[in-house]
């Protein structure tokens, strides 16, 4: 029943904690408590802007959905977005005077919700296509919620529905396409090269009749204030430790490959991690003790598949440093978690 949804290895990347946050609304809103459901704590989605682990968003939204015993989990879960939800960002589009202007405000602050993962526009012959520069694996419960969820918000602020012509998905189909084809009310493909929204290009003159578009120039501010903390870490220690989760699938990041990154001299980078009294291998062990406990949380991960994803090429030298980080192997750790 799940099988399409259960994708392989995710690429490393990140999306936003926003798509966990609409996750724990859901369950609350079903009576079930998202935080034994998914074992993550309810501070973690304190902001819905934090980048978060693709594969980790992955593994949680297929539990949900397995729970629900919902094969269209991702259809449902993106229909359940609401204006509230996005905060103020949900707000500036409904500000906006038409679709277009709603449609320039999403794309100048969409970062926040998908990092790496960029929303392109493309206008020919009187259509309108958005598609979206994913990573090389299709990930279908990710890429489906996130489709799912800007069709419902624009018929929120629109007040119309039926405004696409079709709706591309890069993963398998399900076994019947028939509730996808009912909510989105127009031609639904699946196991296309890309993800892409179809729509003829004069639904950007459709107006938003319940905006306030006073408020558009003050929501913008904010968003930029927003936008410009999530984007630039408050210390070098969080600059290093974003690269090194980054770096990691490589192999354990160097402090001249992370230096090389963030375009500095590594003799500047290790002074500037001392002016705070780090050094690089301490600040670089914690990014990647991090990353090793969120990857063992998720049961579907082997042991050499976490040492993998954070850049040991052998299992029993991740064992070590897991070790040396904890005091104790990443086995007993994760048999920890679950007793």
């Amino acid at each position: 029943m799940f099988t399409r949804l259960e994708t392989g290895q995710c690429e490393p990347g990140f999306t936003s904690c926003f798509y966990l946050a609409l996750l724990f609304d859901y369950c609350d809103a079903r009576n079930v408590n998202p935080c034994t459901l998914l074992d993550e704590p309810r501070s973690v989605v304190a902001d819905p802007f934090t980048p978060f682990p693709r594969d980790r968003m992955r593994h949680l939204l297929l539990t949900a959905a397995k729970h629900f015993n919902d094969p269209d989990f991702p259809l449902h879960l993106g229909a359940s977005i609401c204006v509230e939800q996005l905060g103020i960002l949900g707000y500036a589009l409904r500000s906006s005077a038409d679709l277009r202007g709603a449609l320039e405000v999403l794309l100048r602050y969409y970062h926040l919700f998908n990092p790496g993962n960029a929303l392109r526009v493309h206008i020919a012959n009187g259509t309108l296509t958005l598609h979206w520069d994913a990573p090389a694996v299709a990930q279908p419960i990710i890429e489906e919620t996130i489709v799912a969820a800007m069709i419902q918000m624009v018929r929120i602020i629109t007040g119309r529905k039926g405004l696409a012509t079709r709706i591309d998905f890069r993963g398998a189909a399900p076994t019947s396409a028939i509730e996808y084809e009912a909510f989105f009310g127009c031609d639904v493909r699946f196991g296309q090269a890309r993800a892409a929204v179809v729509a003829p290009e004069s639904v950007l003159r459709e107006s938003l009749h319940s905006a306030e578009h006073s408020f558009l120039t003050v929501l913008q501010r904010e968003l930029d204030r927003t936008a410009s903390q999530v984007a630039r870490p408050s210390t070098i220690d969080q600059n290093v430790q974003r690269m090194v989760e980054k770096l990691a699938s490589e192999g354990v990041p160097t402090a001249e490959q992370v230096a090389d990154s963030l375009k500095v001299p590594v003799r500047q980078l290790i002074q500037d991690l001392a002016n705070e009294g780090k050094l690089f291998r301490d600040v670089r062990d914690e990014a990647l003790h991090r990353m090793a406990e969120r990857y063992l949380r998720d049961p579907h991960l082997s042991l050499a598949e976490v040492a993998q994803r954070l850049g040991y090429s052998e299992q029993s030298a991740f064992t070590r440093s897991f070790r040396r980080w904890s005091g104790v192997s990443p086995r007993v750790w994760r048999r920890g978690m679950r007793g």
